[in-house]
């Protein structure tokens, strides 16, 4: 799966998991009310826009029509990671950099930018 896009990194002293991942959720709802969220790894979650969008990113993997259909929520003890396709998402990323700043965020320059 590549994903592709922006990826921004938000420090904190100390990430609260699993209340912080619970309230990004809440935020992505308010945009994606269909939100399908699937668990990753280690405190990692994959937030589709919607069944279909999970349908074709698991059938096709990440192309030019579904990159905005999803979203990575990584978490480590210090870092919240943001993972966004295209600049569709930017509105509804830059909903949840205000939730992360207003929980003690310091938001970074993205880490980088792909094709």
């Amino acid at each position: 799966m590549d994903i592709g896009g922006t990826d921004i990194v938000v420090e904190f002293e100390k990430v609260r998991y699993p209340s912080m991942l619970t309230a990004i959720l809440k935020v992505v709802r308010e945009e994606w009310p269909e939100a399908v969220v699937e668990p990753g790894h280690w405190r990692e979650a994959f937030v589709y826009r919607d069944a279909t969008a999970k349908a074709a990113w698991d059938l096709d993997g990440g192309t030019d029509e579904n990159q905005a259909t999803m979203l990575i929520i990584m978490m480590s003890d210090t870092e919240v990671l943001i993972v966004y396709g295209n600049s569709t998402n930017e509105p509804l990323v830059a909903k949840i950099l205000g939730l992360l700043q207003s929980l003690g965020g310091v938001v970074q320059c993205p880490l980088k930018t792909t094709p």
